[in-house]
């Protein structure tokens, strides 16, 4: 009896009027009010956001979270009859859509958007507590609790997902800074090559030094470059007059100071027929230093082609600064800053490092990324002002690569005439430089980023949403008699995949099935896009190809070899070609 009697001022006073009650009715009737509000708007802002087509993996998660919205309204309908009932469901509804949300944005902004779904629910809980006695009232509080604090660790762990390392970190040690931040070599030639560097102070004078010992006991030096406030910071570098397929060591020279920290090599083109192999990969994360570029720098090919999306910054506005950076990130992580000083590089971007995901000629960000590249890539001579297409040749093999963002029609038009990936000026050079490696006898690497292989979608980002233009590149292939001479390398989809020419043909009449290639993910999460290939296809991160050319004078032969972080082979294909002209066997 005794402790009933002491309970009993508790229970009446917890019944006693509660703080609340003079704000439990607008409670009641301004919550769920809310909570509709932050639904449409969340919706609203959802719409008016670049939206991941069918088919690809975020398209799910955009489906799911907005049914959890839906569900979340449903909660603040029911809320006005049932308030903890309501309130229970706009709970659970927040803490997973803010889970979901971090699989497109940081897990900052996911946390924030779940503060901001879940105010409701807990201003309906406060309102639902008031007359409750406390046992209850604690176990809600903590399924609140619960929910507030696992959608933070479900918002860092699916960032984690979508966003962190797909495999472990690069080997390659951290180097110190001597008088360069980072450079990286490309556009080697027979007798030449390119670096761009970031100085790490104001320089008056800068030169490119190059020798065929690492001693640099008798070495080359390019002409000296003047630095100026316009550069920024990055100087352009270019040496010729080298020997055709001789391995070079370089380093930069800063007013008089060789570098001691940030040295690399190339090895030049060799002139006429040759056996060589190439690297290829797409799709690099923000701050990625995976072992996958070690895995390419330990398979020594004379270059290596990046098939767009080397950062996933998503700049949408024009910003040189933004880009800067990004590379900065990328070139400053021990792994890939020992591989692009160790390997020279060939790149073309996507939509990820252009202008946002599937960003067309519209990109706000267009003017930026185009000044971006040239200030900042060891790229070869670009033949156009406002696109970065680009081919260059090594032995009997033309290398053509394609920009398929800049003259992009937006992917929601209609197909038809009217519409292109190229734009009409790059598709008149296309068509020149097949006709030129038809003439010539030459095998082709059309290098391009996006998905060949799909059936005719309205709006997509593939080929398959710009049909007309394909079939017109495939009639014009097939009328010179070139797919049996042609491998399209490609990147977007995080995946390794090969097709032997079964299912790439899109001409009217036939004739223009051509090899495929798919390489990717350099460090994002796996995904299949397009098909079918005939070869199968492979998502994953981590993940790059290998190309090994073979010249026998007759014919040439390319194995193809899907490669994994770890050394794995998992997808290995050879083609064997005929060549029209009979020359010297270079293997």
């Amino acid at each position: 009896m005794e402790g009933h009697t002491q309970a009993r001022p508790l229970v009446a006073a917890w019944r006693q009027r509660h703080p609340t009650s003079r704000t439990a009715g607008w409670i009641r009737l301004v919550a769920p009010a809310l909570a509709l509000v932050a639904a449409l708007l969340y919706l609203l802002l959802a719409v008016r956001a670049d939206a991941p087509a069918e088919g690809e993996y975020r398209y799910e998660i955009l489906v799911a979270r907005h049914g959890l919205v839906a569900l979340f309204a449903l909660g603040a309908v029911v809320s006005w009859r049932f308030g903890i009932l309501g309130a229970s469901v706009m709970a659970f509804a927040a803490a997973v859509l803010g889970s979901l949300h971090a699989s497109d944005h940081s897990p900052s902004s996911a946390f924030a958007v779940t503060v901001v779904f879940l105010v409701p629910a807990v201003g309906l809980w406060v309102d639902w507590q008031r007359r409750r006695p406390a046992a209850p009232v604690v176990v809600v509080a903590g399924v609140f609790a619960v929910a507030f604090l696992g959608a933070g660790w479900g918002a860092d762990r699916v960032n984690a997902h979508f966003y962190g390392p797909t495999h472990p970190d690069s080997y390659a040690a951290i180097e110190p800074v001597d008088v360069i931040e980072w450079s990286w070599v490309g556009a080697v030639g027979v007798d030449g090559a390119t670096v761009t560097a970031r100085l790490a102070a104001d320089a008056g004078q800068v030169r490119l030094v190059v020798a065929t010992d690492g001693g640099f006991t008798d070495p080359l030096a390019g002409t000296p470059v003047a630095v100026t406030a316009d550069d920024a910071g990055v100087v352009r570098l270019v040496i010729t007059g080298l020997e055709p397929a001789t391995t070079y060591r370089f380093a930069i020279e800063v007013d008089g100071h060789l570098d001691r920290g940030r040295r690399g090599s190339f090895t030049t083109i060799p002139d006429g027929p040759a056996s060589f192999s190439f690297a290829l990969a797409s799709c690099a994360r923000v701050g990625t230093n995976g072992a996958v570029f070690d895995a390419i720098r330990d398979a020594q090919p004379l270059f290596f082609l990046v098939t767009g999306d080397l950062h996933y910054t998503n700049i949408a506005t024009r910003d040189v600064d933004k880009f800067a950076d990004a590379f900065d990130t990328l070139l400053e992580a021990p792994g890939p800053s020992l591989l692009f000083r160790r390997v020279p590089v060939d790149y073309v971007w996507d939509d990820h490092d252009f202008g946002g995901n599937d960003s067309d000629s519209t990109s706000a960000a267009a003017p930026a990324a185009q000044e971006a590249y040239r200030r900042l890539v060891p790229s070869y001579d670009l033949p156009a002002t406002d696109s970065i297409e680009h081919a260059f040749t090594v032995g009997r093999v033309r290398f053509v690569a394609t920009d398929t963002r800049s003259h992009r029609t937006p992917a929601d038009e209609p197909d038809g005439e009217g519409k292109t990936m190229l734009g009409a000026e790059q598709l008149a050079w296309l068509f020149d430089q097949f006709d030129a490696a038809a003439a010539a006898g030459e095998f082709v690497v059309w290098i391009q980023p996006d998905p060949w292989i799909a059936e005719p979608t309205d709006g997509a980002d593939h080929w398959g949403g710009y049909s007309t233009e394909r079939r017109r590149i495939a009639d014009h292939i097939a009328a010179l008699g070139l797919a049996d001479r042609l491998l399209m390398v490609s990147g977007d989809a995080h995946m390794l995949a090969f097709d032997d020419g079964t299912n790439s043909d899109y001409s009217t009449d036939g004739g223009a099935g051509f090899a495929v290639f798919h390489a990717a993910a350099l460090d994002r999460p796996g995904m299949t896009k397009g098909g079918p290939y005939s070869g199968g296809a492979v998502p994953g991160g981590g993940q790059f190809g290998l190309v090994h050319v073979e010249d026998h004078g007759d014919h040439l032969t390319l194995r193809l070899e899907g490669r994994r972080w770890n050394g794995e082979i998992v997808l290995d294909h050879t083609l064997v070609v005929p060549m029209p002209s009979e020359v010297g066997d270079a293997s």
